[in-house]
């Protein structure tokens, strides 16, 4: 898995493609006896496609 701030490039090329640009915030905690407690270094895992649909850094189906 890559490790990125910057999801902009493709890791499979390196090219970039225009888009408009997002700021995301994610905290994650766990949650113990109704008590959410903040979990330090999670990594997250985003999914994100351009314009016509196609995921980064996923091979097209041959199919």
């Amino acid at each position: 898995m890559s490790n990125r701030s910057d999801i902009r490039s493709d890791p499979s090329n390196g090219s970039v493609q225009q888009g408009i640009p997002l700021r995301h915030v994610i905290h994650v905690y766990n949650v113990d006896n109704g008590s959410c407690i903040p979990l330090q270094g999670a990594r997250i895992d985003i999914w994100h496609a351009n314009s016509q649909g196609v995921y980064s850094a996923v091979r097209e189906n041959p199919c």
